[in-house]
């Protein structure tokens, strides 16, 4: 009897460890042990819950819970990481294809665009200083699907120029000096080889001063003047260098698909700071005499 009241007292210390799932696995078997020969300690107990211990010690929860702490930062360190990947190649793509140029896609395209408008192979090389691809005797531009064919570009050159003519015999009449020959080049339409589109280069002097918002509406106007003398040619793209005594100004529009608009011109207009000896000799001059000669 002794024995027994010694035994649950013993469990009696022994039970909220047990209840609380703390003790060893020698003590749960003892306690469990009693419990099952003494109905006393068992009905007394029945009332208190008995918390189940964790499936896994205190250590391995602590090292699981780094575990997958760590896991969750790799995680979003490599997605960041592709996405960050994924942006560099996009912006990438955009500076490349701002130069004419997009790995080997670009030049796939160009081989089969000047392929197909020969009737024979072609192989292209990427010129990097003008954005663009070379074979076959001709010319591809990736920005604006364009096909420069030289032959074409030449037979164009002769039409502009007659077409031309009378303008630059009316600029003269009102006191400015035209280039002789506008410079002009053609492109095909890489899409359907139907179109041409065409790029001059102008020089135009004109003794007078003026402000730079001036000298700015005067280029579009004789933009203009230079698109309506020639309507049955599709003048998408200008180098245009204005001369005044008051400074020389460059208007450049690319050559593209889009006609020539007045917004296009003053948007690519820009006053130039370095001055070439040919027209500090015009200015200086007065403009009476250009340092060059242009044929009447």
């Amino acid at each position: 009897m002794s024995s027994q009241k010694l035994n649950c007292k013993v469990i009696e210390d022994l039970y909220p460890a047990y209840a609380d799932g703390l003790c060893s696995a020698e003590t749960k078997q003892l306690v469990e042990a009693h419990l099952a020969s003494c109905d006393a300690c068992r009905r007394l107990y029945e009332e208190f819950p008995v918390q189940m211990p964790d499936a896994d010690p205190p250590d391995v929860q602590k090292a699981l819970k780094k575990y997958h702490r760590k896991k969750r930062i790799r995680r979003i360190f490599s997605a960041a990481g592709i996405t960050l990947l994924a942006l560099i190649l996009l912006a990438a793509g955009f500076l490349c294809y701002a130069d004419g140029y997009i790995p080997v896609f670009g030049k796939l395209r160009a081989q089969s665009r000047l392929s197909e408008y020969s009737g024979h192979k072609v192989r292209c090389t990427f010129d990097m200083y003008n954005g663009e691809y070379h074979g076959g005797g001709m010319t591809y531009k990736l920005r604006g699907d364009l096909i420069i064919d030289y032959g074409v570009s030449e037979a164009e050159r002769a039409a502009v120029d007659a077409a031309y003519a009378p303008l630059k015999a009316e600029l003269k009449g009102e006191g400015l000096i035209a280039s002789d020959s506008l410079m002009a080049y053609t492109a095909v339409d890489g899409a359907d080889f139907g179109q041409k589109f065409i790029r001059v280069y102008w020089e135009v002097w004109e003794a007078a001063e003026m402000s730079d918002g001036e000298a700015a509406k005067r280029i579009v106007l004789l933009t203009d003047r230079l698109t309506a003398a020639m309507p049955e040619h599709q003048i998408t793209g200008i180098q245009f260098g204005y001369n005044t005594l008051s400074g020389r100004y460059m208007c450049s529009v690319p050559l593209g698909k889009d006609p020539l608009s007045g917004q296009a011109v003053q948007k690519g207009t820009e006053r130039q700071e370095r001055l070439s000896e040919e027209y500090l000799a015009w200015r200086a001059a007065g403009g009476k005499e250009p340092p060059f000669t242009f044929a009447d």
